[in-house]
Order: C-alpha cells, then structure tokens, then sequence
C-alpha cells in the first residue's frame, strides 16, 4: 500500500534489532569513524578513502537537501543494546531525477563488527516497506561488487533476483567494474508482502 502522500514520510523505522531514523549532525563523528575503515569503504563505489570527518559532515548534509527535494532517502542504522543504541551502519534508496522517481537504488553499508549476524537482510527489508509504501517507488534495483558474495546474498534475501551486469566505477579502489545486478519490481513484492510466512521474499 502506498503511504497517503498529504501525511509526512516515516522518519523512524524499527525492526526487532535495528532502529532506522534519518541522520542528525551529531552523527558525523561515528559516520567518519566508521567509514574510515578500509575494510567498509573497499565495497563503496562514491565514497572516498581516507574518509574524513569534514566528509561525512558534509555527507549528512546532502541527505538533508536530498531528502526534502525527495531524490534520496537516507536512514542511520542503530543496533538496539542493553543501554540503548549503537549506530552500526546506513542504508538508503536513491532516485535518479533525469530518469524516475519511482525506480531507487538501495545502498547500504555496515561496521564489519556486526556482519554475519543478518542484520543487512532486516535493514534491506525494512527499506523496501519504506520505498514500495512510503515513497510509492515501482522498482528497486542494487549492484554489488562481483567479489562481495555476503552484499549479494542479503539482496537475494531481501527478493531481489539477478538481472544481469551494471558498469560502475569504484572511487576507493580506481576501477570501472562489471557488477552483477539485482533488482525488485513493486508486483513481485506486492505478492510476496500478501504469501509471506518467513519474513523473506521468496527467490
């Protein structure tokens, strides 16, 4: 179902391990600490390597601009602990304006100190209740690098299928690649949302 547009988008998302809430100054210092990490940014196409924290101050402020001009819709991702939260990751859908505001691309990233524990896989699926609801896009579509086996199985998690191969170049390692890509029509997931029994998409 598609969100009522005169009511104002979710700005908060929770999941049983994970609150999704967009991204306040105050994140700059863990976004740059974080993402400073080679072992997070080898995977990123657009970000840069060192990552500073001018960077990622400027970073949140693109997601403010971008969200109101309704083309991006970032979210921190907060790992929910005994004592409160942890901002663990972000995750987002991101439109092109010269082609459609309905088709997104999902992008995500996470500090490798939680990886393995499917928490990709919930971010991902909280984000396309977001995007087929709230932002009533049609399609999403994702790409990975053809080396990172873990991003490409939390898409297939999530439903989305293989539709052939993507170019894209990669700042931090100074390659144009040919990534496998993945993408998620809004009928495929319309089926699965009134089936569903497992909390996954089917494959």
């Amino acid at each position: 179902m598609v969100q009522d547009p005169s009511q104002p988008l979710r700005e908060v998302l929770e999941t049983s391990r994970l609150v999704l809430r967009r991204y306040r100054p105050s994140d700059a210092e863990a976004v740059h600490r974080l993402i400073d990490d080679w072992e997070v940014v080898r995977w990123l196409a657009q970000v840069p390597y060192p990552y500073s924290l001018a960077d990622a101050r400027g970073w949140i402020d693109r997601t403010v601009r971008d969200w109101n001009s309704g083309i991006d819709h970032q979210f921190a991702i907060l790992k929910k602990t005994a004592g409160g939260t942890d901002l663990v990751g972000a995750v987002g859908l991101r439109a092109d304006p010269a082609r459609s505001l309905r088709v997104r691309e999902l992008g995500y990233w996470f500090t490798p100190n939680v990886w393995g524990h499917g928490l990709g896989t919930e971010a991902a699926l909280a984000m396309l209740d977001f995007g087929f609801g709230d932002i009533g896009m049609e399609m999403v579509w994702a790409t990975a690098l053809p080396d990172n086996s873990r991003s490409q199985r939390v898409l297939m998690k999530a439903g989305l299928v293989a539709d052939g191969v993507q170019t894209g170049h990669f700042v931090p390692i100074g390659k144009t690649v040919e990534c496998p890509r993945f993408v998620l029509s809004r009928e495929r997931y319309a089926l699965w949302v009134s089936t569903d029994s497992a909390g996954v998409c089917p494959t």
